[in-house]
């Protein structure tokens, strides 16, 4: 066959590519959720662990213990 006959062959009747682009796309969203995911619990779990030092520093009403917890950050 020619080169002619072969690239008219390519055109009409093309190979079939394995090509998985939505299975790697749901991949790669489930990726980016867990990043997210985790990155929130540290948020939450940092937040909540600074809410609780100050709320134990204001409630106590003695300025030092606000300076010591807060240095101990």
């Amino acid at each position: 066959m020619t080169a002619k006959g072969e690239l008219l062959r390519s055109i009409m009747f093309p190979k079939k590519v394995d090509f998985k682009f939505y299975r790697d796309t749901y991949y790669f969203v489930l990726a980016l959720a867990a990043v997210s995911l985790i990155g929130m619990i540290y948020t939450l779990v940092f937040m909540v662990s600074e809410c609780v030092i100050l709320i134990m520093c204001y409630s106590s009403l003695s300025p030092e213990c606000c300076a010591r917890e807060v240095s101990k950050l």
